[in-house]
């Protein structure tokens, strides 16, 4: 899979491969697995089987994220300022919580 290519004075804060959860109706989720990357312009993830991006939002257009556990497992939700929300999951929940406050992203 091709690198994640970076813009002119982008630099990555924090990546790793977690699952992100599309909704699917109203209470069921269709899993992806794939790569996120925090860096200090935007966030970004990438599927691993098709190289698709499901997410690229510059920092500026996310309001803010929550961080919580549904069924012990933790997850991340992401809210961009158009109503948009995009949910991770995974073993590095507790990092990406950490790479977006150092990306400067509240806590909402």
């Amino acid at each position: 899979m091709a690198k994640l290519q970076l813009n002119a004075g982008e630099s990555i804060i924090g990546s790793g491969m977690m699952a992100y959860q599309e909704p699917e109706g109203m209470l069921r989720y269709r899993s992806w697995h794939g790569n996120i990357y925090i860096t200090n312009q935007r966030a970004f993830f990438r599927m691993s089987m098709t190289g698709i991006s499901m997410m690229d939002l510059p920092l500026s257009e996310i309001r803010g994220f929550t961080a919580s556990k549904s069924f012990f497992v933790p997850e991340i939700k992401i809210y961009s300022r158009n109503g948009e929300n995009f949910k991770f999951t995974g073993f590095l929940a507790k990092k990406l919580k950490i790479w977006l406050l150092q990306a400067g992203l509240p806590s909402l």
